[in-house]
Order: structure tokens, then C-alpha cells, then sequence
């Protein structure tokens, strides 16, 4: 008698296979705790908190402070969302219980379930627009901060590499489109849309990641010392762009992972070995946002220093001039309190009231010419 194929199971029959055999031989354990999704899940949420407030603090400082908002903002805007919702996809797949885990621990159900296919068909195309973005972020910046007139040459550069990645993520995304969708296949598994396409996706985007980095890179420290600008200052800007080595350290770490898989079997144990993929690849965008937003971030603090100053004068200026009218009050009042015996008893109780009121007049002046302006 045959072997009844996958979908003439039973639903009690077909709940109870692994996504693969265990290679030992044990049976599966579908409530395993040996998983390295949600350590990963923690860490990539870690690089998310951060990115979220240097990038508020960066749209901030640009709309209320310089009042001087960019397309290098727009774009890092639009690159958070996106990354934004990688993991919010890593996320759903690890509650699901098919990122982290063997596969051996793994419902073959769950697997073949048409959430979880389209979350991973989604998962590259959402990190590619990420990152698209991202490069994008950091070579307008640059732009901004060598403009034509003082940097012909790097400006017309810079450029030909928001070409290059338009045209290099353009292509990797149109891609994924055509060999993903529509759905066909057994249980809506596209069957030109594999692991191991998906795997050339990945090392295609880790390739333009890093070439985008080290481009962005060795035009921008060198072309930095052409600019009029203080030494400490030049410093700080290579120091910033010196923390983008680190994203394209993670790039070239994700371009070795994806490289070693391709040599070996690529479905081998997939539900784990995608794990340390996918967080490098969320992580790269990340604090690529991070860095294209630091150097926002002086005129940040300059600002709510200057602010801070200027409350607490505010306050201390508001307590002295009440102080100053409890005091005048409380004095008129005693003086009202004496009594008009004779001539000179008055002469000498209006001579003290000219003098109190001549005094107190003088006061409030006073303090203003003290305090200080806003």
C-alpha cells in the first residue's frame, strides 16, 4: 500500500511531524526550551529602543531647532519603519515557534501554515526596503554635509552611489517579487521561491550593504579635511562615521554566515541557522539609523542646556520680584497702623513714607536691570 501523502493525513497524524527527523533519532519536542529565538529577539529589540531615540531626537532637533528637515530624514524616517517591521516579523515567527528552535522540534504544520510562509517570504523583501533606505539616509547626509560648492568632486560621487544602490536594491526587490509572487505550490509555498534563492537574496543585499558602507565611507574621510572647519569638530564627524565601520563589520559578518551556508546543505537545520542571519541583517539598518543620527545630537543638547538655563531663570526671577511685593505690602500695611499725634509726629511719619515709598518704587527696577535678558 502507498505511503498516503502529506495533505491525506490526518490532522492528529499530520500534528505530530517534525518540519525534519531528528538526526538522533529522539522523537520531537514541539514545547523544547532550547531555542535561540527570543535571546536574539532581545538583543536585535535592544539596537530598536536605541534607534527610536536618536532618530526622535534627530527629527526633533531638525523641525524645532534648525528648523531645517532634509531628505536624509525623510529617508532614515522611512528606513526606521521598515526595520521597524523586520522585527515585528522576527517577532511573530519566534512566538510561532519556527525561528529559534531545531527543526526537528518544529510542527511541520506550523511550518507549512500560510502565515508563516508569507512571513518569511516577507521577511527579505521588508529588509531590503530597510536597508535601501538606509543607505540612501546616510548619502544624502553626506550630501548635506559636503555640498557641491566646497566638494565638487564628492558630491557628484555621492551621487553615483545613490544610483548604484537604487539600481542594486531595485533589482534584488523586483527579484523577490517575480520569483515569489504570486503563491503557488503545495500549501501556498512558492515553488520558485526557495531556501536557497532566499539565501542568494541575502548574500546578493549583504554584498550591496558593505560595498554601500566602505563607498559612503572612504569618500567621506578623506573628503572631510577639504571642509573649513575646527580640528576638534573633524575629529567628532570621523569619530561618527567611524561607528558605521562597526554596520559594515555587520555586513560583511552576515556575507560570511550566508557564504558558509551556500557551501554546505542549505536546509540543513534551517529553523536555527536562520536565526543569527536574520539579526545581523535587522541589526545593520539599525544602527545605521543610529549613526546617521548622532551628529544631530550636539545641537540637541546646546539646545535644552540654553532652555534649562533660561527656566531656571525664569523661576528664580518670578520668586524674587514676589518676594519683593509680600515685602512691600507688609510694609505699607504697618505703616498705616500710626497714629497722627501732633506737627511733628505727621512731619515725621510722612518724611518715612516718602522715604519707604521712594525706596520700594526703585526696587522692581532694579531687579530688571539685574536679571538677565531672553
Amino acid at each position: 500500500m502507498a505511503q498516503p501523502s502529506l495533505p491525506d493525513l490526518p490532522p492528529d497524524e499530520l500534528a505530530k511531524l517534525p518540519l525534519m527527523p531528528n538526526p538522533s533519532g529522539a522523537p520531537p519536542d514541539f514545547d523544547t526550551k532550547d531555542t535561540t529565538g527570543p535571546m536574539n529577539l532581545g538583543v536585535t529589540s535592544v539596537f530598536l529602543v536605541i534607534a527610536t531615540v536618536t532618530l526622535f531626537l534627530r527629527l526633533f532637533t531638525r523641525f524645532k531647532i534648525t528648523k531645517r528637515i532634509g531628505l536624509d530624514d525623510l529617508s532614515a524616517g522611512i528606513a526606521f519603519l521598515f526595520a521597524a517591521g523586520t522585527v515585528g516579523l522576527e517577532f511573530y515567527l519566534v512566538d510561532q515557534k519556527v525561528l529559534g528552535p531545531h527543526s526537528w522540534d518544529v510542527r511541520l504544520i506550523t511550518w507549512m501554515s500560510n502565515s508563516v510562509i508569507r512571513s518569511y517570504v516577507a521577511l527579505p523583501i521588508v529588509s531590503n526596503l530597510a536597508n535601501f533606505f538606509t543607505k540612501c539616509s546616510i548619502l544624502l547626509f553626506l550630501q548635506r554635509l559636503f555640498p557641491r560648492v566646497a566638494c565638487p568632486k564628492t558630491a557628484v560621487a555621492l551621487w553615483v552611489g545613490l544610483a548604484a544602490n537604487f539600481v542594486a536594491y531595485a533589482t534584488l526587490t523586483m527579484w523577490l517579487f517575480v520569483k515569489c509572487i504570486p503563491w503557488k505550490g503545495q500549501a501556498g509555498v512558492p515553488t520558485s521561491c526557495r531556501g536557497s534563492f532566499q539565501l542568494q537574496i541575502g548574500i546578493g543585499s549583504s554584498v550591496v550593504n558593505a560595498t554601500t558602507d566602505l563607498y559612503a565611507l572612504a569618500l567621506a574621510i578623506p573628503s572631510l579635511w577639504l571642509l573649513r572647519m575646527p580640528l576638534k569638530r573633524k575629529i567628532s564627524v570621523i569619530g561618527v562615521l567611524a561607528i558605521g565601520l562597526c554596520a559594515c563589520g555587520i555586513s560583511l559578518s552576515l556575507l560570511a554566515s550566508l557564504a558558509m551556508r551556500a557551501k554546505t546543505d542549505q536546509l540543513y537545520d534551517l529553523t536555527r541557522k536562520e536565526v543569527t542571519p536574520a539579526m545581523l541583517g535587522t541589526i545593520e539598518p539599525l544602527l545605521a539609523i543610529t549613526t546617521a543620527s548622532l551628529p544631530t545630537l550636539p545641537s540637541f543638547w546646546t539646545w535644552l542646556s540654553t532652555e534649562g538655563r533660561a527656566t531656571i531663570t525664569r523661576l528664580i526671577s518670578g520668586v524674587g520680584t514676589t518676594t519683593v511685593g509680600i515685602q512691600t505690602g507688609h510694609s505699607s500695611k504697618k505703616g498705616s497702623q500710626f497714629h497722627i499725634g501732633d506737627n511733628h509726629s505727621l512731619k515725621s511719619l510722612n518724611s518715612h513714607g516718602m522715604t519707604l515709598s521712594s525706596d520700594v518704587e526703585h526696587m522692581p527696577s532694579a531687579i530688571q536691570h539685574d536679571a538677565p535678558t531672553h
